[in-house]
C-alpha cells in the first residue's frame, strides 16, 4: 500500500490535469485494488 506522502503527490499531478473534467469511464485491472462492499445478490 503507497504511503500518504506518494499518495498526495499522484493527486497533485492529476489534479493540475483532470479539474473540470468528466470521468467518462474506467478500466480497473486488479480488482483486489478497489475497496468496495460486495454486491448484493
Amino acid at each position: 500500500m503507497p504511503e500518504l506522502p506518494e499518495v498526495e503527490t499522484v493527486r497533485r499531478g492529476l489534479e493540475r490535469q483532470v479539474v473540470g473534467f468528466t470521468v467518462a469511464r474506467v478500466e480497473v485491472l486488479r480488482a483486489r485494488a478497489i475497496a468496495a462492499p460486495p454486491l448484493p445478490e
